[in-house]
């Protein structure tokens, strides 16, 4: 995962946001000990990219809301974020490393497509309330 234009929403504040989940998931996917151990940085890293996201869909639901988004779309993608959050959680009971570290690709996968995808579909909800 890379961050490109793509990823950008415009907003300054949530492009800094979508630039250091991408900076996580990075690392994520390029790590390479195979520790899932509580103390390990693989555990750290996701424990990091869970407190990321849950604050950056915080921000960007609040927008959407500040800006006058429909209700039906708010809640549908609320819901989207709510799933990748459940994803990403449902990995810290993950035992087997290699079903681990196919989940991380995944995601991944899934918040590129959320990001360049569904976000922009958004932006006009996405500017920065004064």
């Amino acid at each position: 995962m890379e961050w490109s234009d793509d990823l950008s929403l415009g907003n300054d504040h949530l492009d800094d946001q979508h630039k250091g989940i991408v900076r996580v998931v990075d690392n994520l996917l390029e790590y390479r000990d195979h520790t899932v151990e509580p103390d390990s940085e693989f555990a750290r890293l996701l424990s990091n990219l869970r407190i990321e996201l849950a604050q950056h869909f915080v921000d960007e639901e609040h927008l959407m809301e500040q800006n006058g988004c429909p209700t039906p779309e708010l809640i549908e993608h609320t819901n989207d974020h709510v799933l990748m959050l459940l994803t990403l959680a449902e990995t810290r009971f993950i035992a087997k490393e290699e079903i681990l570290y196919q989940t991380i690709p995944h995601l991944s996968e899934k918040l590129a497509s959320h990001m360049s995808e569904i976000d922009r579909v958004y932006m006009p909800y996405l500017s920065p309330t004064t």
